[in-house]
């Protein structure tokens, strides 16, 4: 009730401003209130500033840029919600418009690069199927009379050129250490027509390669999109998109047995090299204290430093333990026993994809 009642208020004050700004000072109102929502998460209010706004700019066919920017949004804002029919409709609605129209990596999430990036290979298909219908229908008497012409002269049809198609897999799944983890690459694509195809990949940190099979290791950490795209040569393009997670082990983490002295240790990590030390330590103990390198993918060898009390020693140990894929936990296993290390905040890529 709450909520309804927030937008019914943000819709009668910017119905109020549009009195003295007309229906054009409305729609921009609109339309910048929800692509604000959509930044912020609010895909819910965001998809109903968003109508309000294209109701608004289809009344005015001079703003086609602004139109098609709010179906984009739209779409967007769909995708959030789970609802991807609805998502691939309004996409189709700007490429109607604005047929050239392309999203931008810093702007929209992978899932919603990836749907928009198929909706454009189908309508780029679907206007070449029109353009051959018209080329046949056009003209009467001398359309016939060229396509005899062309029949004089070849005994066959040159076929329209199609897309190719393209998609691909990597290794290992699930998080890449960042500045560590090798990732490997490997397209799947093919071309109805037989043509060679050329292959382009981008990472999404400005890193680029070319080829089926590429390796790549991210610099820095986050959902980044990944996407390859597979020309044939003549016009025909065709783009696929994944979210890859990079991720970096610097931050608090907890022991994960109960049976630790130890709750909480401060980790940092550069590049291949990652230290940790006991945070906070019953007062019987000085602090443990881990010092060792990462490899790739996800193998860890520290040395681990205990204090002395009254029942142990002094003593360096080493430990050789594995990541588990979402960067979250660490078990390592010594002479003596285990060290174990576990993230408790929630994963903020898990859905990165």
């Amino acid at each position: 009730m709450r909520r309804a009642l927030s937008l019914g208020l943000i819709a009668f004050a910017l119905a109020a401003g549009a009195a003295s700004q007309g229906t054009s000072g409305s729609a921009d109102r609109f339309l910048a209130l929800g692509i604000s929502q959509f930044n912020d998460g609010n895909f819910e209010d965001a998809a109903f500033s968003l109508d309000t706004a294209i109701r608004s700019l289809s009344a005015q066919p001079a703003r086609t840029k602004e139109l098609t920017q709010a179906y984009v949004y739209l779409g967007a804002a769909y995708v959030g919600l789970e609802n991807e029919d609805a998502a691939k409709g309004k996409f189709r609605k700007a490429l109607e418009l604005e047929p050239a129209f392309r999203l931008s990596h810093e702007q929209f999430p992978p899932r919603v690069l990836k749907l928009f990036d198929e909706e454009v290979a189908r309508h780029v298909a679907g206007r070449k199927k029109r353009g051959a219908k018209r080329f046949l229908a056009m003209g009467g008497v001398g359309a016939a009379a060229a396509v005899g012409v062309a029949a004089a002269t070849r005994t066959e049809t040159l076929p329209l050129n199609r897309p190719p198609s393209v998609g691909f897999s990597f290794t290992p799944e699930g998080h890449a250490i960042s500045n560590v983890t090798i990732v490997t690459f490997a397209a799947t694509a093919a071309d109805a027509d037989g043509d060679p195809i050329e292959l382009n990949w981008d990472f999404g940190d400005g890193s680029t390669a070319t080829g089926p099979t590429v390796t790549h290791v991210f610099a820095r950490d986050g959902c980044l999109s990944v996407r390859v795209a597979a020309s044939d040569g003549k016009g025909g393009t065709t783009a696929s998109r994944h979210g890859v997670a990079s991720g970096s082990l610097a931050g608090r983490w907890q022991s994960n047995y109960t049976t630790d002295k130890w709750q909480d240790f401060d980790c940092s990590h550069a590049g291949e090299a990652f230290a940790c030390r006991a945070a906070n330590v019953e007062r019987s103990w000085l602090p443990i204290e881990a010092r060792g390198t990462l490899r790739n993918p996800r193998l860890v060898q520290l040395v681990l430093f205990r204090g002395p009390d009254a029942k142990f020693v002094p003593r360096v140990e080493t430990c050789a333990g594995e990541l588990s894929a979402d960067l979250r936990s660490l078990r390592c296993v010594t002479t003596t026993g285990g060290f174990g290390l576990g993230r408790p905040y929630a994963d903020p890529f898990q859905n990165c994809r």
